[in-house]
């Protein structure tokens, strides 16, 4: 069968590759689902990612859904970004660090994110995500691993297209 004949005949049963994403179902998509919703939509978390400050036990939780790899990897990126930007200095009122969401790579938050896991062993799962309510979404990858019986965000790769 001709590949542009398959092509058309999927895109008219609707099986385009967004519409393999879905709500998030699983523990584990739950799990990633409200990283992602805390982290879009409080400031003060992200300030707390990024800046290793010493957190409200509110905050405290939340960054124990995160690997201690994958923190001061994003924090690694903030201190390059500040250095770049600023010389190192974190002038109040400039943007000298990271100016996007390091969880999602978005400045702004979704009404909504969907899901599919493409990757799945008993202690490691992969996830995609994308944005809802976006015409043109790239796809986000995360690995949520097992720890102590809880999952957690282990590792980010952004925007894949």
């Amino acid at each position: 069968m001709n590949i542009y004949i398959l092509l058309f005949i999927m895109f008219f049963l609707g099986c385009t590759p967004k519409n393999n994403f879905h709500k998030p179902i699983t523990d584990v998509e739950k799990t990633l689902d409200q990283i992602i919703i805390q982290s879009s939509n409080e400031d003060n978390v992200l300030i707390c990612i990024l800046k290793n400050a010493k957190c409200i036990n509110a905050y405290a939780d939340f960054l124990n859904m995160f690997s201690s790899k994958l923190l001061n990897k994003i924090r690694g990126r903030e201190n390059a970004t500040v250095i770049q930007n600023c010389k190192g200095l974190d002038i109040p009122g400039m943007s000298c660090g990271i100016d996007y969401n390091p969880i999602t790579g978005g400045q702004d938050s979704s009404d909504q994110y969907l899901y599919r896991t493409v990757q799945n062993s008993e202690d490691s799962k992969t996830i995609e995500m994308i944005f809802s309510d976006r015409a043109n979404n790239n796809i986000n990858r995360y690995r949520m691993v097992l720890k102590k019986g809880r999952w957690i965000l282990d590792w980010i790769h952004l925007g894949i297209t």
